[in-house]
């Protein structure tokens, strides 16, 4: 066999062999591309969870801030009065707390009423800031315990308590830019920590002092 025949028949088997060890129709090549193409997906799947993510902590904190200015929670007044008690308003009425006493029974002789629980006389001192006379509302005064719930006003024992503990019945109207005292009395359960005194609208908002037993 002649040199020049050896050499074409080996350059055909190295031919063939390339041509063995070759995938058919380049699916090395495809392979390839498709796991590229999978994990650009999952890159991007997780960057749209992320931004989900941030969306949604965007909205809950956007929900908190709509809730707190729907229900704003009320705090206390800076402004004082002469004798350095907090005062706040409502409607044209400036109104400080001075003290709550406590009593199982107020009125007198004819009129006597005992407490279901114990009744708390709140004395208030309000200041009538309109440009004229004015009869203060102690019927929209409310009383609010530790757990926010409130207590209305008691119409009898309070219209007791001023004919028997003021010397007569109600002042009637009070006058522009002069401080009145009103107590008002409340009959609540013996163990109410009392919290706050507000009125019907939560407008007002004074702190209690602690009450003293009569």
């Amino acid at each position: 066999m002649k040199r020049r025949d050896v050499l074409v028949g080996l350059t055909g088997m190295s031919f063939l062999g390339v041509a063995a060890l070759t995938p058919r129709g380049g699916t090395v090549t495809a392979q390839t591309g498709a796991e590229s193409t999978i994990e650009a997906q999952a890159t991007r799947i997780a960057e749209l969870e992320g931004t989900v993510s941030a969306r949604g902590e965007k909205i809950n904190a956007q929900r908190t801030q709509i809730a707190e200015l729907k229900n704003p929670q009320p705090t206390a007044t800076e402004a004082t009065s002469a004798d350095g008690s907090p005062v706040d308003s409502f409607g044209v009425w400036d109104v400080s707390v001075d003290q709550i006493i406590l009593y199982d029974v107020v009125g007198g002789d004819v009129n006597t009423h005992t407490a279901l629980g114990v009744f708390a006389v709140v004395y208030l001192t309000v200041t009538n800031t309109g440009n004229g006379p004015g009869s203060f509302p102690e019927r929209d005064v409310r009383l609010v315990d530790d757990a926010g719930r409130q207590y209305s006003y008691a119409l009898e024992p309070t219209v007791s308590y001023f004919i028997y503990n003021l010397g007569g019945g109600f002042q009637g109207d009070q006058q522009p830019g002069l401080p009145t005292p009103v107590p008002v009395v409340f009959d609540i359960p013996v163990d109410m920590e009392i919290v706050s005194i507000t009125d019907e609208s939560r407008s007002l908002y004074l702190q209690a002092p602690e009450p003293i037993p009569a």
